[in-house]
């Protein structure tokens, strides 16, 4: 806890140290700062005596934000790829207080990585039809996953079936292209846009068809 204190006030008294986090050694400060968040077990209110508040202030005055370390550098990544769900939900809970910006698609990598804890810890900071950079949902990418029964957990959790990407793909779309004919079958029945076009004018009839998906 004094480290976090001492690295708070270091920043504070040479500013310039600031703009190492712009820089590629960004990365391992991350990283050796997320590492510092390893105790689960002694989680306090978030209000008061928080011992990396104030590094964690300082960041957000000056702009600093982990998600501007890009790609497997990221320590968002980190935390979906921990096998210690304990400590990976605590950090998220704490990187999202003060930096919610970002983790805004974490919910959709999460998805994408098949990470459900932090699925369904990020659903609690947002809601279930969450759209990305590409107007998808979550139940987009299960379904584009070929993860069926997360699929019908989402739509149990009334994720909106109906919507369409960036592209005008359904969700029909989306299970027809992955080619996950089980997971097409399941959804077929709640769509109520079954032969609409996407954006280049196939329909899930269509794509059924060229890729000889015949029980759709």
């Amino acid at each position: 806890n004094a480290d976090f204190d001492e690295a708070a006030a270091l920043c504070q008294e040479k500013p310039a140290l600031l703009n190492l986090f712009g820089l590629p050694q960004g990365e391992q400060l991350w990283r050796l700062i997320s590492q510092g968040l390893h105790e689960p077990h002694q989680i306090v209110s978030l209000s008061v005596g928080i011992p990396h508040d104030a590094l964690f202030s300082l960041f957000k005055t000056q702009h600093i934000e982990p998600h501007h370390v890009k790609e497997k550098g990221n320590i968002l990544h980190d935390i979906l790829v921990n096998d210690d769900e304990a400590a990976a939900l605590y950090r998220l809970n704490v990187l999202h207080t003060y930096f919610p910006d970002s983790l805004v698609f974490m919910l959709h990598e999460a998805v994408l990585a098949g990470n459900m804890a932090v699925m369904n810890k990020m659903l609690s900071y947002h809601p279930i039809d969450t759209l990305n950079t590409q107007q998808q949902t979550i139940l987009m990418l299960a379904t584009l996953r070929g993860n069926t029964p997360l699929v019908q957990e989402l739509l149990r959790l009334s994720a909106n079936p109906n919507l369409i990407d960036v592209e005008g793909n359904t969700l029909l779309h989306f299970a027809i292209l992955s080619e996950h004919q089980d997971t097409a079958l399941s959804i077929l029945p709640l769509s109520t846009h079954k032969n609409r076009p996407n954006y280049k004018g196939h329909t899930p009839l269509m794509l059924a068809a060229s890729k000889g998906m015949l029980p759709i």
